[in-house]
């Protein structure tokens, strides 16, 4: 179609990212949000010059946009509040789901400019769980919620991260 992805490609022998990429394609899928990145194909690639390994690849949308610190430097608290409802609304969708993304932090923020004001995308998904989940799957502890610190993520822990982020 033209469109630009990204492609996450399994790390050479760890069947870790391959189980991290499959629950971020199983999570996702089919799941349409205008500010939450959109996952579209997971599949198996073959490198010849790796004596045939095969490799597991994600495909999803290509998120523009710098990181949420970059871009708030020259950013108006009122534009901040517009991307912490944007983002906001993505974790609504995502609790819908009882998905909890995990990892909410600046750099999983990209905000472009557009004629309408900012518009912010939430990307990566490779610590995303079931809030059914249990045990702490990692994060950055900066922006942890204490439970999430402690082993007990909820869907809220995303909304504390998102609080800690924005105070940034």
């Amino acid at each position: 179609h033209g469109e630009d992805v990204v492609l996450k490609i399994q790390r050479a022998s760890s069947p870790i990212s391959a189980k991290h990429l499959r629950r971020e394609f199983g999570l996702l899928c089919g799941l349409r949000h205008p500010h939450i990145v959109e996952v579209l194909e997971v599949f198996n690639i073959v490198r010849a010059n790796q004596g045939l390994a095969e490799r597991l690849c994600l495909v999803e949308s290509h998120a523009v946009g710098s990181p949420l610190t970059a871009w708030a430097t020259q950013a108006l608290p009122s534009q901040i509040a517009v991307v912490g409802a944007q983002i906001g609304a993505a974790l609504a969708a995502l609790s819908a789901y009882n998905i909890r993304h995990g990892d909410i932090k600046p750099d999983n923020i990209l905000v472009r400019e557009t004629p309408h004001g900012p518009h912010a995308m939430l990307i990566d998904f490779g610590l995303a769980t079931r809030t059914n989940h249990q045990g702490n799957q990692g994060g950055t502890p900066r922006f942890m919620a204490p439970e999430a610190l402690n082993g007990q993520a909820s869907l809220a822990s995303d909304i504390y991260s998102l609080a800690a982020t924005l105070t940034l």
